[in-house]
């Protein structure tokens, strides 16, 4: 049996099909957790930090690598147990804050830093290329989650942003009682 380990530090997060959540932490552990209750338990190391992770409609997990230097991220495709399926280099897109599966089977993340990067981009996992959705977004360095509705949720800045995934239109917006940080999003 795996013991418990520490919560603290998850920086990404995603509910598989199975409706468990796994969050990532900086040094490289992947871990099963409980939202209500803390508890954790690891499931695998992966070969780097994953600052961004999507549950696969099949259960794999997509991950993307935290950058050891600007504009190296790295697009993982994981087994549950931890067998690295596929490594290729983001592209497209100097980085995204955060990634989801949508009901439509496509993952979708906010682009970060740049101007021309602060954008709603569709990602394949497969060959890491990042293709724009929509113009903009207000989700810097934000995690996302999206929902079984296929709205995309993510936060900055004390404003928790609603999104239709599909096509990066903003639903609505919702002023939040605290900013939360860079913390990880989680939704079903």
């Amino acid at each position: 049996p795996q013991t418990a380990v520490e919560c603290g530090g998850i920086s990404a997060a995603a509910v598989g099909p199975d409706g468990v959540a796994v969050g990532s932490k900086s040094d490289g552990t992947v871990v099963k957790f409980d939202p209500a209750s803390g508890r954790c338990q690891p499931q695998f190391t992966a070969p780097e930090w994953l600052d961004g992770l999507a549950f696969a409609p099949n259960g794999t997990i997509v991950g993307l690598s935290q950058a050891t230097m600007f504009g190296f991220k790295q697009i993982y495709q994981i087994s549950v147990s931890g067998v690295v399926l596929s490594k290729v280099p983001l592209a497209g897109v100097s980085s995204l804050g955060g990634i989801a599966y949508a009901p439509n089977g496509k993952v979708y993340g906010a682009g970060i830093f740049a101007t021309n990067d602060a954008r709603w981009f569709e990602l394949t996992p497969s060959t890491g290329f990042a293709t724009v959705v929509a113009g903009s977004n207000q989700l810097a360095l934000s995690e996302v989650c999206i929902d079984s509705a296929g709205t995309a949720y993510g936060h900055s800045f004390g404003v928790l942003y609603l999104y239709n995934a599909s096509t990066g239109a903003l639903l609505r917006t919702l002023t939040l009682q605290r900013d939360l940080g860079l913390a990880a999003v989680v939704c079903r």
